[in-house]
């Protein structure tokens, strides 16, 4: 494509419609299919300055969002989301509602892939917007990104919900298919998760392999099941898959987090230190990321538990749950308290082992409450590991629940609990809901009689 817009470039008159029009396309070439990020970025901004010379308002949105895009597939997503809010507010006569929603994605998705918390009504409008124009593209990115959502919150149902309504749409969309084995292993549906696997274990055989997101998505959709499940079926299609990516002058930085982000996770399963070390090195510069998968930052902290850095794992397991806490996102919460309660445990500092203890509680409480039994499982192993199981208490209260219900009886609030044990108000609250089910109790009082009559107290 370069090699046809770039004559076209030396012949367009300077300083004209044509010329910035060519730009426009010539940065999206540049940026994509070359990722050469300096290159397409001169381009737009050569573009814009002749069409905003021009007065050409409807070629000043286009550019604005077309290097929106670029911008977030070189991972630069702060820069994507001003990009594209700029393309969406520039005074055009006529509304060009495929733009529009070009932008809308871009806005969504890089917001959610820098780990900020999506704002409402952005993801409500893309949907709105992609409703009214009808096309079965941008209905099924508005579905992904919804799906995307309320996975976050762990809200199961509809996350699955919008995700069957895109593959209506789309059959066999890259991006839907490549959430949606993840969507079914966490919630340990393994037969469907296996379903949607096959897709991916196909697509690396194909002709003429190229750096671009099937075969990024492959190595970090087979990866990450493959870390939930416990199963490594196909940990070398992963690794073919990444080395289409990494061996690429082209790969864009998207598309590199994503072939790494696989591998590594294997690299940990498998316990290869120096292929750790490695893929940590190469994996640093995408720090703060967030696929829509997993946060960078928790393979970052597997990767550097696996090679014995424990500090640094701690460092960047504690950016993700800080990460987990701004974004609301509770399923990514539970694994990384489980992971920073294994580095802590591992690396057994003074307070390490009070503090691994009760993240190890919260993961499990957060577990239990969104039905993530692969979660659950890796605690159970944690504590047999650690010789922490948790002795046998009446009603099968865990430990930590009954360190909360003795708080409970002492009258104090479920603030004043979690500051005690150094746990978030959220995670007391769920302890205090499994304590009155496992009890039977209607309220705190009868929890706290129940305490006394077992010796609790």
């Amino acid at each position: 494509m370069a090699n046809i817009v770039g004559p076209a470039l030396e012949i367009a008159p300077p300083d004209s419609l044509e010329l910035a029009r060519l730009l426009a396309v010539y940065g999206r070439v540049r940026g994509v299919e070359e990722g050469n990020y300096p290159a397409a970025d001169a381009a737009f901004q050569k573009g814009f300055a002749i069409a905003k010379n021009i007065g050409d308002l409807d070629l000043e949105q286009r550019t604005l969002a077309e290097a929106a895009q670029v911008d977030m597939y070189h991972l630069r997503h702060e820069d994507a989301v001003s990009k594209a809010r700029q393309a969406l507010a520039v005074p055009v006569h006529t509304p060009n509602l495929p733009l529009e929603c070009a932008s809308w994605y871009v806005v969504c998705f890089s917001t959610l892939a820098s780990g900020k918390p999506v704002v409402t009504s952005d993801v409500t409008t893309f949907l709105a917007k992609a409703e009214r124009l009808g096309n079965r593209f941008w209905l099924h990115a508005a579905y992904w990104i919804q799906e995307w959502v309320h996975r976050l919150q762990g809200n199961w149902c509809k996350a699955r919900e919008y995700s069957d309504r895109g593959l209506e749409m789309v059959p066999s969309a890259l991006t839907i298919m490549s959430t949606r084995p993840h969507l079914e292993f966490e919630t340990n549906e393994t037969v469907r998760g296996t379903e949607f696997l096959r897709f991916w274990v196909t697509l690396p055989g194909e002709p003429n392999p190229d750096p671009t997101f099937r075969y990024a998505a492959t190595s970090l959709v087979l990866g990450s099941a493959a870390w939930i499940s416990g199963e490594a079926t196909h940990n070398d299609l992963a690794r073919q898959a990444a080395e289409v990516v990494i061996s690429s002058d082209f790969a864009v930085p998207g598309c590199l987090c994503a072939a790494l982000g696989g591998i590594s996770l294997i690299a940990v399963m498998e316990g290869d230190a120096a292929e750790c070390r490695r893929l940590y090195g190469d994996l640093t510069a995408y720090q703060g990321t967030h696929t829509p998968f997993m946060a960078v930052d928790r393979i970052l902290g597997l990767l550097a538990g696996a090679m014995g850095e424990l500090d640094a794992a701690a460092t960047h397991l504690e950016q993700g749950l800080s990460d987990c806490e701004n974004m609301k996102n509770s399923p990514e919460r539970a694994w990384t308290a489980h992971a920073y309660a294994n580095a802590l445990l591992e690396r057994n500092s003074p307070g390490d082992r009070v503090q691994g203890t009760a993240y190890l509680d919260e993961a499990e409480a957060l577990a239990q409450e969104l039905n993530m039994a692969p979660v659950l499982r890796r605690v159970e192993e944690s504590r047999l590991r650690l010789d922490f199981r948790p002795p046998t208490n009446p009603g099968g209260l865990t430990t930590r629940e009954v360190e909360v219900l003795r708080l409970v009886s002492a009258g104090k609030t479920d603030r004043e609990i979690a500051e005690e044990l150094i746990i978030s108000a959220r995670t007391v609250t769920t302890h205090v809901s499994h304590i009155l089910n496992k009890t039977g109790a209607a309220n705190r009082a009868e929890a706290a009689s129940y305490a006394t009559r077992n010796g609790l107290t």
